[in-house]
């Protein structure tokens, strides 16, 4: 088989997802009396450990910083997390992808819980061999570490055979830094100047030509 495994990040990548986000960071910062940027800088936050983000955007400390996550998460958990749309063509794609008998699954630096439900909730659990998340305290969230788990559970020790598919330079440097094939997406979040940039092997513009790309 020309590749051992798919791996897709989910925000930016198979879920449009950035109506929750910017409604759960701004009551976040709401509530714990800070000003709310301009709604293009919350971008930042869709993709990477959220404390990390609230960190940057605000100056606070650690301690802080996770208790903002605390917050954000009060509304993400009931609200947030459904207010997103599948990009389109995911399903199709998955749907071949599994058809061909390539294992697919999900790499996302979002908490694994709700990753979970999220791919559930859009019934992209159907097609997936693997998904893994961060913890809830957003620790070992690196995607480095991310794919090297979801290779782990697949059993898959050739990771030069995985490909990462996100669209932010975190999944590329990602995949990179374990070995694994990059390819970026430019319909999500991020530019294709960014991936190319970072290291990407590809850069696609739609979920139709991942599956050119892939299935060729």
């Amino acid at each position: 088989m020309k590749y051992a495994a798919i791996l897709f990040d989910l925000d930016g990548t198979l879920v449009k997802s950035e109506e929750g986000i910017y409604n759960c960071v701004e009551y976040a910062l709401e509530k714990h009396g800070y000003a709310l940027p301009p709604r293009e800088t919350l971008r930042a936050f869709i993709g990477p450990p959220l404390p990390v983000q609230f960190r940057a955007v605000t100056g606070c400390d650690q301690a802080e910083a996770m208790a903002l996550t605390d917050t954000y998460r009060e509304r993400y958990a009931p609200i947030g997390q459904f207010e997103c749309e599948l990009y389109d063509g995911i399903l199709d794609l998955l749907a071949a992808l599994k058809e061909a008998g390539i294992p697919v699954g999900i790499a996302t630096s979002k908490p694994e819980v709700f990753a979970t439900t999220v791919a559930a909730h859009f019934g992209l659990d159907r097609y997936l061999s693997v998904l893994v998340g961060a913890g809830l305290d957003e620790q070992h969230s690196t995607k480095a570490a991310l794919i090297t788990a979801a290779c782990d559970k697949l059993g898959i020790t050739d990771i030069g055979k995985v490909v990462m598919v996100g669209d932010r330079f975190y999944d590329i440097e990602g995949a990179l830094a374990v070995g694994a094939l990059p390819c970026g997406v430019t319909y999500g979040y991020g530019t294709a100047e960014e991936l190319w940039n970072a290291g990407a092997k590809w850069v696609e513009d739609s979920a139709k030509n991942l599956k050119s790309l892939f299935l060729q």
